[in-house]
């Protein structure tokens, strides 16, 4: 936390939150421009762990079309295998079979995971999304808390200057009616010629 920054106690319910229909942030533009602004410790965190789990996600999509692809493989495997071992005795093909089988097994087991961390990522995703917004509008109103101070010292700061300018001004104009006054004196006692003298010999 900045030297100054007010914190905030903040507490608002993810029930008004959800009702707004909020989208995964790391995808959202006005949030993803606020973010590079600024951010806190605590937004980082929940930034990291949302981004792992929108991975986590894609990855697993992609390992399960994988997997299923390469289980419909091995299935016309085990097909053409059981075939060739009951049609043509082939001994060679039992060893193959027993192969295919463990791992098809293997990959039952991994397509099983799959969808079971396919039916929790959503959650976990929507958890750490909420997290990172709720910490992200505490990070932004403690700013505005910050700027708001610090733009009333710059509009005091603005209105001591106004006030400073002002008097100078004033000062200028006395000063310069003062001057003209005495030219205008000068001028029409001593005249044009002994005035030049005069400005020759005092603004050397």
């Amino acid at each position: 936390m900045l030297l100054g920054r007010k914190r905030v106690n903040f507490n608002i319910s993810e029930k008004v939150l959800k009702k707004n229909k909020i989208p995964v942030l790391l995808e959202h533009e006005p949030w993803k421009r606020c973010y590079s602004i600024s951010r806190s410790r605590e937004m980082e965190k929940w930034y990291g762990n949302l981004l792992e789990l929108v991975k986590e996600n894609s990855q697993v999509k992609k390992s399960l079309s994988q997997m299923q692809t390469q289980k419909r493989t091995v299935m016309a495997k085990i097909v053409l295998l059981s075939r060739e071992l009951n049609e043509n005795s082939n001994g060679n093909a039992h060893d193959e079979l027993d192969s295919a089988k463990e791992e098809i097994e293997m990959l039952n087991g991994k397509i099983d995971y799959s969808y079971e961390r396919l039916e929790q990522l959503p959650g976990e995703i929507e958890n750490a999304n909420m997290e990172l917004l709720k910490s992200t509008i505490k990070h932004v109103y403690e700013n505005i808390a910050a700027d708001e101070g610090k733009l009333k010292k710059v509009n005091e700061t603005i209105e001591d200057k106004r006030a400073e300018l002002d008097m100078l001004r004033k000062e200028r104009d006395e000063l310069s009616v003062k001057v003209d006054s005495m030219y205008s004196f000068m001028h029409n006692t001593v005249g044009s010629k002994e005035m030049e003298k005069l400005d020759r010999k005092f603004f050397k």
